[in-house]
């Protein structure tokens, strides 16, 4: 089979801060379709980056858009930098995925 070879899709969480932006900068410039997870849109990223980057509205406590985000996708960058649970019912699941870096199974 011949033809250009579909690029890479790559969905980044974090990609509003500091570190997500140089990231989701340097996939884009390396011919990568980007996704990210955004609370909102985030117009700075989406214009710089047009076509390339997908927005999915979410957070990281809602199942949902995490499964928009990582649907398809080739490369998962978790890169979000939240440093405490956002509510009480996430702070065991959080601390243990903080310190361990996965997730329990019930979670």
């Amino acid at each position: 089979m011949t033809g250009a070879a579909r690029p890479l899709t790559v969905a980044v969480t974090g990609a509003t801060g500091f570190l997500g932006q140089s990231v989701i900068a340097a996939l884009s410039a390396g011919d990568c379709q980007v996704r990210v997870l955004a609370r909102r849109e985030p117009l700075a990223l989406a214009g710089a980056l047009g076509a390339r980057l997908d927005v999915v509205l979410g957070s990281l406590d809602d199942r949902g858009s995490l499964g928009r985000l990582v649907q398809g996708a080739d490369v998962v960058l978790h890169m979000a930098g939240a440093i405490k649970a956002m509510a009480p019912r996430f702070n065991l699941p959080f601390q243990i995925v903080r310190h361990s870096g996965h997730a329990p199974s019930a979670f």
